[in-house]
């Protein structure tokens, strides 16, 4: 692949079940075709085998956000590329050292919000959320600073 000179960070935020890791892995399809570097960087990464089982431990949960805000460091020491930050990012703080870091190293930072029925998206999460929790990670979706590049996209069935 050949490295671009493209400095961009794009973080999903949304529910479980919302389309954050499809739209990704579609992010990084089309970085491909273009010739450009983009890596996904996901706390569920450090809960997922390596035979690709997902194993969900709650105890664990801080060890897996340094694990993936380590490895994100790592891809922007490198110097160019797309990352992006597959992550619920219901709250401003969960955001924070991801923005921070990127204009840090002078990437451009985009933030995508998925906008999908809790209760749909709880019947396609594979992660264990009920539809009582995402409900209410839903409700607490905290609203970007207008100083942000973001939008929404809205997510169907």
């Amino acid at each position: 692949m050949t490295n671009t000179m493209t400095k961009q960070i794009i973080i999903l935020r949304g529910v479980p079940g919302a389309g954050k890791s499809t739209l990704a892995q579609q992010i990084i399809a089309d970085a491909c075709a273009k010739g450009e570097d983009a890596v996904a960087f996901s706390s569920d990464d450090y809960f997922t085998t390596p035979a690709g089982k997902y194993r969900f431990d709650s105890a664990q949960l801080p060890q897996a956000h340094t694990n993936c805000f380590r490895r994100f460091l790592e891809f922007l020491r490198e110097g160019t590329g797309i990352a992006i930050v597959d992550n619920t990012n219901i709250r401003i703080f969960e955001m924070s050292p991801y923005i921070l870091a990127g204009k840090a190293y002078e990437f451009e930072i985009k933030i995508i919000r998925l906008v999908c029925d809790p209760k749909i998206a709880a019947m396609r999460t594979f992660r264990g959320a009920t539809s009582q929790m995402v409900q209410e990670m839903n409700d607490r979706m905290e609203a970007i600073p207008s100083f942000y590049p973001s939008e929404e996209v809205k997510m169907t069935e």
